[in-house]
């Protein structure tokens, strides 16, 4: 997953895509990995939605571009990418 703006479950354009979140597990056996994503404007404070938490959690490998983003990946997974 990535690079860009991929996580901003805010943004009803993209960020809402469940896809964005490994939402295709179920059909799919291989790694899950993000390399540089980003929420843009989410609150990376802020706890996300459970379906981004438990989508997040899913992931075998995270990396992200920003602060911003690796607060949020941390208060979604407790692990800080």
């Amino acid at each position: 997953m990535g690079s860009d703006v991929v996580w901003d479950y805010e943004d009803k354009r993209l960020g809402q895509d469940g896809v964005y979140f490994g939402d295709f597990r179920e059909q799919y056996t291989g790694k899950i990995v993000s390399y540089a994503a980003s929420a843009g404007t989410v609150d990376g404070k802020r706890l996300s939605p459970d379906w981004v938490c438990n989508g997040l959690k899913g992931f075998d490998a995270i990396t992200v571009r920003d602060n911003n983003t690796a607060s949020m990946v941390e208060m979604a997974t407790g692990k800080r990418p």
